[in-house]
């Protein structure tokens, strides 16, 4: 007589849960990411410094989720362009630039807090320094050194501001050169050239 046995095998499949990893350091100990013979992650507990041995690799940026470097909950670091243009911009400080660029044009570059905050289709601009060229959105070839250089500029183009709140007042006026502190401050015409602290600050 045969006698036939049959396994039955019964399988539960169960959700996967989320887990947590927690790794505690010790006093002065360190956390380290390595292989046999590099340490490309140190983590300190005396500080909290972060260490890399090698290099950060982000994407270029294509959103507010996409290669960009936030301090707090403001963007600090960041080269947004709109898909498809193939020049670069590149901004950095505290909401610098934004992500709804739209123009087809790119090479800007502002280094400061709230510098090309609102730009727009503006492109070839250069602005140094905290809230400099903040307002201009479709303004180009502007370049503007010095906190609140140019900073109420709109649309003006091709405007050259050396020096905190020169031009600061201009919204539309082009082909102007202020060098100085206040330099053409209030001057909202076109081709003007004041050098020297206040120069031509009472123009209009």
């Amino acid at each position: 007589m045969k006698i036939s046995t049959f396994l039955l095998l019964i399988v539960v499949s169960l959700p996967l849960r989320a887990q947590d990893i927690t790794n505690t350091i010790a006093t002065d100990g360190f956390f380290y990411v390595k292989d046999a013979s590099t340490t490309f992650l140190t983590l300190g507990q005396a500080n909290g410094y972060l260490e890399l041995s090698k290099s950060l690799k982000l994407p270029h940026t294509t959103a507010e989720d996409v290669g960009v470097i936030y301090k707090g909950a403001d963007r600090f670091l960041h080269n947004y362009k709109k898909a498809g243009v193939s020049s670069n911009n590149l901004f950095i400080g505290i909401s610098s630039g934004n992500f709804e660029l739209t123009g087809t044009l790119g090479y800007n570059t502002a280094v400061g807090d709230y510098s090309l905050v609102k730009l727009t289709t503006g492109y070839s601009n250069t602005a140094i320094g905290s809230s400099v060229l903040e307002n201009t959105t479709t303004g180009h070839g502007n370049t503007a050194t010095g906190v609140y250089s140019l900073s109420n500029n709109t649309t003006g183009s091709n405007n050259t501001a050396i020096g905190a709140a020169a031009l600061y007042y201009n919204q539309q006026g082009g082909a102007n050169t202020a060098i100085g502190y206040g330099a053409l401050s209030s001057s909202k015409d076109y081709l003007n050239t004041a050098i020297g602290y206040a120069a031509g600050s009472n123009l209009a």
